[in-house]
């Protein structure tokens, strides 16, 4: 099947029915040649193309921006043209699109001998790509190119009709750095919403006592090097050496149970329960472990 191009004059109602009309205008309508944002060369043909608006006949209004996970934006472009500039040296392949202001915009390509399309951002609706060559007077549709082999055309209509949305935000384009490390949290980079950049461990604390041995009844100090008084500190405890299982205490303390806490500018205190059962809350870390031990280990962590 040839490509084909809608034509709204044909079938002319005074005019005999032409079954070639018929079928290109089916066949136009097959490869969705449709009235929306339609791009094509002027009449006279000049350096511009027209592009059709969003609203046809008052009544089909469905062109949409759609942001994030949302149909955010309606889209009211009223018809127009744009006016291409000739290349320089080589050719050229540009393309044309619609912004989310309803402005008609341009992503112009690099010259080449072999020139490619140029990328265009997230915020664009793509329409067409137009071909210019150092020898060009005026753009021509495609179909036309054949009878003007020295004017630049409109290489291809790019207008989205099926696509696959892309969830979890409105900005688009989010660049992060070429690896990462595992665990780590990303953060913005600069107030453009678009980059982002190692932002370190996950709740990282500005002191680590790392693990020490604990007994019942015993007063720790640990100088933390801050500087100021800590705005956060946290008691983990553990019953053996190099377990992976352990659980943070929430200063909770009596005779019996926990760790009494205390920090100033320079150290943080600990002092733990008594010897009737042990330095942590009555509570089972495992079935392995059991309930209660009077002996374990302390890690502090603190933040300024």
């Amino acid at each position: 099947m040839p490509k084909a191009s809608f034509d709204p004059d044909k079938p002319t109602s005074a005019g005999g029915v032409s079954t070639s009309d018929l079928k290109n205008n089916f066949q136009a309508l097959y490869q969705l040649d449709l009235n929306v944002l339609r791009p094509r060369a002027k009449v006279p043909t000049s350096m511009a193309i027209g592009i059709c608006g969003t609203l046809t006949e008052n009544y089909y209004d469905n062109v949409y921006f759609v942001s994030g996970d949302d149909w955010a934006t309606r889209m009211s472009y009223a018809s127009g043209d744009y006016t291409f500039s000739i290349p320089s040296a080589n050719p050229r392949i540009d393309i044309l699109g619609l912004n989310r202001s309803n402005q008609i915009v341009i992503a112009s390509g690099t010259e080449g001998a072999s020139p490619v399309v140029p990328a265009i951002s997230g915020d664009i609706i793509p329409i067409c790509e137009v071909y210019h060559k150092t020898t060009e007077t005026k753009i021509v549709n495609y179909e036309d190119r054949g009878s003007y082999p020295n004017e630049g055309y409109i290489k291809k209509d790019i207008r989205p009709f099926l696509y696959q949305k892309i969830y979890g935000g409105d900005s688009g384009n989010v660049i992060g750095p070429a690896s990462a490390t595992d665990g780590h949290l990303a953060v913005f980079n600069g107030a453009t919403g678009k980059t982002i950049k190692d932002g370190g461990a996950i709740g990282a604390s500005d002191y680590d006592s790392g693990w020490f041995a604990v007994g019942t009844a015993t007063k720790y100090t640990k100088a933390h090097s801050l500087g100021v008084r800590p705005s956060r500190v946290k008691i983990m405890y553990r019953k053996l050496a190099g377990s992976t299982i352990y659980f943070e205490i929430q200063g909770y303390w009596t005779s019996e149970y926990g760790a009494c806490l205390g920090y100033d500018t320079t150290n943080i205190y600990v002092r733990t329960a008594g010897a009737q059962v042990n330095p942590y809350p009555s509570v089972t870390i495992d079935a392995v472990d059991g309930a209660n031990s009077a002996t374990g280990f302390y890690r502090i962590l603190a933040w300024k």
